[in-house]
């Protein structure tokens, strides 16, 4: 899917957060879809959104590593680097995707 085509999809999300403030999966998938659209600051804010509000560790390392890619687009690399490295002790047996960013920073 290309970032154009997110527009239609996050605006769903963003009325589903407005009806209901709990709809944590909407927030989830807009902090991709901000960052997918190179809106970095308001995906970050939706990562600490997400963040304040979900238990799960693995949503949480996810949303860390969300945080990591775009603190590095952002060129923030020492805030990039701090997100990967949380995200990672939130998951450290299966997070491939955080030994690839953390190999590259």
């Amino acid at each position: 899917m290309c970032s154009s085509d997110l527009g239609p999809a996050a605006a769903m999300w963003e009325k589903a957060l407005a009806t209901d403030e709990s709809q944590l999966q909407a927030a989830y998938f807009l902090t991709r879809a901000y960052f997918d659209q190179g809106q970095f600051e308001a995906g970050l804010t939706m990562c600490r959104l997400v963040l304040s509000k979900s238990r799960n560790r693995i949503v949480n390392a996810n949303v860390q590593a969300n945080m990591g890619d775009g603190y590095w687009a952002l060129g923030q690399y020492t805030r990039a680097r701090e997100a990967y490295v949380a995200s990672m002790r939130l998951d450290k047996h299966a997070n491939y995707r955080i030994f690839k960013s953390l190999g590259g920073t």
